[in-house]
Order: C-alpha cells, then structure tokens, then sequence
C-alpha cells in the first residue's frame, strides 16, 4: 500500500474489509523476536493512512500474529484496549489465550 502523504510503501499481511469498512488489520510475524509496542505502532500509522484514504476506521481491530509472542509492555497496552487483539501461537491453534 502506497502512503502519499508520508511517502512510504507499507505491507499488510492481514486484512479484512467490509465494503467501506475496514473491520481487521493485522502483521503477522514469525521470528524468534517478541512483538513490541513498535508493531503496534505501526499498525495505528496504517490504520490511519487507510482512513485518509476513506475506509471507515472506527470499529477496526488491530491484530498482531506472532509465533515469539509479545513482550510486556505490548500486552499490558493490548489488555487497556478494546480494539487490539494478540494472537500467539497458543491461541492460533487452540483458541485459548496464554497467560
């Protein structure tokens, strides 16, 4: 996806949409690192070039996918909102969340 106004290319790996409605918006990642607040981050910045783009934002729920995990700080953010959802590996194959 081409950002014009910062002008970068930024890559999504997950995406649902809904006519004009954007619903999810994930990065998947699949290395030995944990997820960091930065990732989410990154999705917030996307999320933000789309709505500029006119996708209705307001119900979008960012998803981060990660075969590491997340590190503290990210989970405690995700655990404060309502619109982050974390997926490790746990809850990708099981369904349940890891403590």
């Amino acid at each position: 996806m081409q950002d014009d106004h910062g002008r970068a290319k930024h890559e999504v790996d997950v995406i649902a949409v809904n006519g004009e409605n954007l619903t999810l918006l994930g990065q998947a990642k699949a290395t030995l690192a944990a997820r960091s607040q930065a990732d989410l981050s990154r999705l917030e910045m996307i999320k933000d070039v789309l709505t500029r783009r006119g996708y209705d934002t307001s119900d979008t729920i960012l998803a981060l996918f990660a075969a590491a995990g997340f590190n503290h700080d990210l989970r405690r953010a995700a655990a404060t909102r309502g619109d982050v959802e974390l997926i490790d590996l746990t809850r990708l194959y099981t369904g349940q969340i890891a403590s």
